[in-house]
């Protein structure tokens, strides 16, 4: 069955956060629009089995995905492979949605055509559960844009972002496997595909901030300081790749503006 909407929950030892996770998506009116595929990337913990119960009790929008430890650029690549939405979008297994925000987007991407969808988010501080709502100002002024009106003007972070499946799947959009800041990648990568940008004004994901293992936090940089450095010369190459192509580009039809961005994306 075709879906609407599916949602990657990269999921590693969070056995403490992801039935938090998952029943955030548990709304009757938009299930059957919806795919949530929870990827869990070789948990030592209860991670599994949390997401047996959920695809055992709702087999048509949930299903769990088992693999060796592959990082978390590796459990959003296994689910661009699976996805049989319309959209895509991926919500970690420690965070959450805000159902009606999540609920109206569902409603909207019945009707959006949009490449990029973006909406805004909350962070949310695990110990004093304190809310801050994050907004894309430029974007309320031009809702609906082609892609090159964002550029330099607004950032658009992971948890912000609903991608076209079509746009990842058909120009074979891949992560980093075994690395950490593969978010940028994400974001980065299917560029060259997008044409158009629509901002919707509602709360969708809940961001949870402040835990011990995150590897935002400065700790957790430190720690992880050669995948940073990884992925920041993997995308400065981007870039550059990027630049040619778009000089390149204007002057070459759209069928071989197309082929020439895949040859490139693939020999990143």
């Amino acid at each position: 069955m075709e879906k609407l909407l599916t949602v990657v929950v990269p999921s590693y030892n969070v056995e403490k956060y992801l039935e938090e996770t998952l029943e955030s998506f548990v709304i009757p009116e938009i299930m059957d629009d919806l795919e949530v595929l929870i990827v869990n990337d070789g948990s030592k913990d209860r991670t599994p089995e949390i997401g047996a119960a959920y695809e055992k009790r709702y087999p048509q929008t949930f299903r769990l995905i088992s693999k060796e430890n592959g990082g978390h650029g590796s459990t959003i690549n296994r689910g661009i492979e699976e996805a049989k939405g319309t959209y895509f979008k991926v919500v970690d297994g420690d965070d959450w949605v805000d159902r009606g925000g999540f609920t109206e987007l569902l409603h909207r991407l019945k009707t959006s055509g949009a490449d990029y969808v973006v909406t805004d988010y909350y962070k949310v501080n695990d110990g004093t559960k304190e809310k801050k709502l994050e907004t894309f100002p430029y974007l309320k002024a031009h809702p609906k844009c082609r892609f090159e009106v964002v550029v330099g003007n607004t950032d658009i972070l992971m948890h912000a972002l609903v991608i076209r499946t079509a746009i990842l799947k058909e120009n074979g959009i891949r992560l980093d496997e075994h690395c950490f800041y593969v978010d940028n990648e994400y974001i980065t990568f299917p560029v060259p595909f997008v044409e158009t940008v629509e901002y919707y004004e509602i709360p969708v994901y809940m961001y949870r901030l402040a835990q011990a293992t995150q590897s935002v936090s400065m700790q957790g940089f430190q720690k992880h300081l050669p995948d940073h450095v990884k992925v920041t010369m993997r995308l400065v190459q981007f870039a550059a790749k990027y630049s040619e192509m778009s000089e390149e580009n204007k002057e070459t039809s759209p069928a071989q503006k197309k082929r020439r961005n895949i040859s490139t994306i693939e020999r990143l």
